[in-house]
């Protein structure tokens, strides 16, 4: 590491990388103000959503959005899954371990519209939603640049600070559905609400294929 707490080449990503993202004032700027928000300031707690995975490993609260949505990583371990919760869609897998999450967060901020576009249309369906949705944020952003983000900028600016890889957003729509197709499915999570018994959390899954329904 570096003297201003950037990780050398070689390193892997996600050790550390819990406390370099809650010590980080550029992540904490940027990452409310992405589309979908992903607010560091915001702490889920049981009481608002009484989560357990079945495995019995912790969860560990990493950021809240405005909407109540909670982004929990597994085992607090950087090197395990991050996962968000709503209490429309359920469980959502973003990455398998939190840095592979936080590029996702950051390199495809409409990750919702892909992975709409995803289940309904497949992989080609994902990359032109990513594409729409990425020109609409830079011209948001020309158009009124004191109340937008520039979103690559932004994710620029970020990964330096947090010592994130800057990938393509095809590649992070291929590594999301890949991961998430792989290790939703093994994570139970659980809403657990004294008296009643534990209730299965459902999850969604983008589908990992590509054009003409090959799988990526």
């Amino acid at each position: 590491m570096d003297s201003r707490g950037r990780i050398g080449p070689g390193t892997d990503p996600a050790v550390g990388l819990l406390e370099r993202l809650r010590g980080s004032d550029a992540a904490a700027s940027i990452l409310p103000r992405l589309p979908y928000d992903f607010d560091l300031g915001r702490d889920w707690a049981a009481d608002d959503w009484p989560l357990e995975l079945a495995s019995g490993e912790s969860l560990t609260g990493v950021a809240s959005s405005g909407g109540g949505d909670a982004f929990l990583l597994c085992g607090g371990d950087e090197r395990r899954p991050l996962i968000h919760y709503d209490g429309a869609s359920g469980m959502t897998v973003l990455g398998r371990d939190l840095a592979e999450s936080l590029e996702l967060v950051l390199g495809v901020p409409c990750r919702w519209d892909v992975m709409w576009a995803l289940e309904r249309g497949g992989r080609d369906a994902a990359l032109a939603a990513y594409e729409e949705s990425m020109a609409d944020l830079a011209a948001d952003h020309a158009e009124e640049p004191e109340d937008g983000i520039d979103v690559v900028a932004a994710y620029e600016e970020a990964a330096g600070e947090l010592g994130l890889r800057v990938l393509p957003g095809a590649e992070l729509i291929d590594r999301w559905a890949r991961s998430a197709a792989v290790l939703g499915p093994a994570l139970t999570l659980l809403w657990v609400e004294e008296p009643q018994a534990p209730v299965v959390v459902g999850g969604r899954y983008p589908r990992a294929v590509g054009p003409a329904g090959s799988r990526v």
